[in-house]
């Protein structure tokens, strides 16, 4: 009676469960300089990859290029912010050369002088700015554990994904080390 038990219940599970071979789960550190048109991002950032999957985040330093808004307002140049990420790698990571995709949100706070025609004549403002990116790049893996990476995309500096409120083309480049 025990062996039809484990025939007839345990046995079908065995044969019809997923695959159950370990996918390796890796961290890294890396470092992107992003350029988005009107502002320029450092960020140091912390990975986790599994399997084609990357998911990054950490904090950045943002220089302001341009006026995102009115442009006879006053910008302060430098911010801080944050920056979280996700990549789909499009193969294993097994080869020099892996193309991929990748989706990038980046908070940050300006602060700006905006000027009016009556008193005050000049106000100080704050603003939140999400800014969301999608894009493709390449990594190049010259070396065990190193990782040069690069792309282009495009993106927006609105609260929701991809609403286009204004166009914003991107390019980064990084460096990445994985433990």
């Amino acid at each position: 009676m025990r062996l039809l038990f484990c025939f007839l219940f345990i046995f079908p599970f065995k044969c019809l469960s997923q695959d159950s071979s370990l996918i390796a789960i890796d961290f890294g550190i890396r470092y992107s300089f992003v350029y988005n048109y009107k502002v320029v991002h450092h960020t140091p950032q912390f990975s986790m990859n599994i399997g084609q999957h990357n998911i990054y985040l950490g904090p950045q330093f943002t220089q302001v290029l341009h006026s995102l808004g009115d442009p006879v307002d006053v910008y302060s140049k430098n911010t801080y912010g944050g920056n979280v990420g996700y990549r789909f790698h499009f193969w294993k990571r097994k080869s020099k050369l892996v193309p991929f995709a990748q989706l990038d949100f980046s908070i940050f706070q300006l602060k700006f002088n905006e000027n009016q025609l009556g008193p005050p004549f000049l106000t100080e403002r704050k603003k939140i700015v999400v800014e969301n990116t999608a894009s493709i790049g390449v990594d190049f893996n010259p070396v065990h554990h190193f990782y040069i990476f690069s792309g282009i995309g495009f993106g927006s500096y609105s609260g929701f994904f991809l609403l286009f409120n204004s166009f914003t083309p991107t390019c980064y480049v990084g460096l990445e080390y994985r433990f």
